[in-house]
């Protein structure tokens, strides 16, 4: 098992500052995901501290940081969101390839328009995109990547609040559960999920579906997974407790072998005791 913290689990935006600092309170491998600051010497920085650290890398979704926040979102059926998606994922698996740093993951398909500022709240209901039509663009461009192949691309699966889901008295994500990913493998048999199980719980809440139903099917079909807790309505990013459902599903999901992100944001003490936690497991 080889376990990552990700870069938002502390405060410091800058991206090197952000590497020592997780360095020094003793993480040595850290997957830079959305909100570090954009710098022009970004890719520079972290090909330095691949050449010169020995601090393991890897890229997440907003990954190196973009200059403009946008939502990435390959399924957008509006052209320069979906342009800006598919160059920023292009870019992030040549850089991941370059520099050997392994798995690079970016989230599902959205069927609705959304604002940067609107990620992680309740969205205001509006016109859905043409589902089918969505879903098709989805599948002809992650299928276009994986023909190209370059790096190695995951796709994580959505998180559906009940927030939301009452918002739009449907799901306007993709691949929210079990079924709808067996649905996309189908469409792409060379697809890879990375599995974000505090995503699932709260889809599973929010669907009614059994989260330890859908975990144990999902985590059969990956090597990658990103490690957080919540109370099932929102994705809190809270950490693991040993008492807790999230970790007695962890117990038992077989994570020897797999790629362990940690995505706690609650606090460095939260970060540690899930760490310990989780290394338990090996």
């Amino acid at each position: 098992m080889s376990i990552f913290v990700s870069s938002a689990c502390i405060r410091e935006r800058n991206l090197k500052k952000n590497v020592l600092e997780l360095k020094r309170l003793g993480f040595r491998s850290v997957e830079l995901t959305g909100g570090l600051q954009f710098s022009g010497s970004n890719i520079s920085e972290i090909k330095n501290i691949v050449e010169q650290s020995d601090v393991s890398l890897q890229l997440h979704n907003y990954s190196p940081p973009v200059e403009k926040d946008f939502v990435l979102n390959m399924a957008s059926l509006n052209e320069k969101t979906f342009q800006r998606s598919l160059s920023h994922v292009q870019s992030s698996l040549k850089l991941s390839e370059e520099l050997n740093l392994g798995k690079y993951a970016v989230h599902a398909g959205f069927y609705i328009p959304i604002e940067a500022d609107e990620l992680g709240k309740v969205i205001t209901k509006r016109v859905l995109y043409d589902r089918k039509e969505s879903f098709e663009r989805f599948v002809s461009t992650v299928t276009n990547l994986y023909s190209k192949g370059i790096g190695d691309l995951y796709i994580e699966n959505n998180v559906v609040s009940k927030a939301n889901f009452d918002e739009y008295g449907e799901n306007p994500f993709m691949l929210t559960c079990a079924d709808e990913y067996f649905e996309l493998k189908e469409r792409i048999p060379q697809l890879k999920i990375l599995l974000d199980f505090a995503h699932l719980k709260v889809s599973c809440q929010s669907l009614g579906y059994s989260f330890e139903d859908e975990a144990s099917r999902l985590v059969k079909e990956t090597d990658y997974v990103h490690v957080s807790d919540n109370d099932g309505l929102s994705d809190s990013n809270q950490g693991v407790s040993q008492d807790s459902e999230m970790y007695e599903i962890l117990k038992t999901s077989q994570l020897r072998g797999k790629t362990v992100t940690l995505e706690v944001y609650s606090g460095l003490e939260d970060l540690k005791r899930t760490y310990d936690l989780i290394d338990q497991l090996q």
